[in-house]
């Protein structure tokens, strides 16, 4: 063989290798679903959305998705100007359902705003490690669960996917890559 066929041989095996580690990407991701899939399709009662917002949690981990804090779903309700959240929080190992009021803090009413135009959107944001304290502080106010683990947080980013009435959401200690964004979706 020479050096020409062997460029082109070398050529053609890094070429299948990237197309078979894509494919072995794929199906990792679609196995995933599956194993969602299959709980969410169990469901009986809302509180069992708890197994669903866990069984996300561990698969994105496993899908590589770092520093995740939590993963929930809200369900609106806009005559109170509340949700029903359903958490799971991954460093804790805890579980929570909790009524939550979108219309006290302009970061709540952004993002419930953005939910509530209907399936497909998307709302993001992200705060900084000197921002931290204060919406910590926030939090105090409210009856939402307090991750003592942000008091030692590099920031905190939450990523929220509208399915209709009801929305998705990840929160991170660091920002989503745009492939974490787009798996989460």
């Amino acid at each position: 063989m020479n050096n020409q066929e062997e460029k082109l041989l070398s050529a053609r095996n890094a070429e299948l290798e990237k197309t078979l580690a894509e494919k072995n990407r794929a199906l990792e991701i679609e196995t995933s679903l599956e194993r969602v899939r299959t709980v969410a399709l169990s469901m009986k009662d809302p509180a069992d959305m708890l197994e669903v917002c866990s069984i996300i949690t561990i698969e994105l981990d496993k899908l590589g998705v770092k520093e995740i804090r939590n993963v929930q779903t809200a369900i609106f309700y806009e005559d109170k100007g509340t949700y029903m959240n359903y958490e799971y929080y991954f460093k804790h190992n805890k579980s929570i359902i909790t009524e939550t009021s979108y219309t006290n803090h302009k970061m709540h009413r952004a993002f419930a705003e953005q939910m509530l135009k209907g399936k497909g959107e998307f709302f993001s944001t992200h705060i900084s490690k000197s921002e931290l304290p204060d919406w910590i502080t926030y939090q105090k106010t409210t009856n939402v669960f307090i991750d003592t683990y942000l008091e030692e947080a590099s920031s905190l980013s939450y990523y929220w996917y509208s399915l209709g009435p009801v929305a998705l959401g990840i929160s991170t200690y660091v920002p989503l890559t745009e492939d974490d964004i787009n798996l989460f979706k």
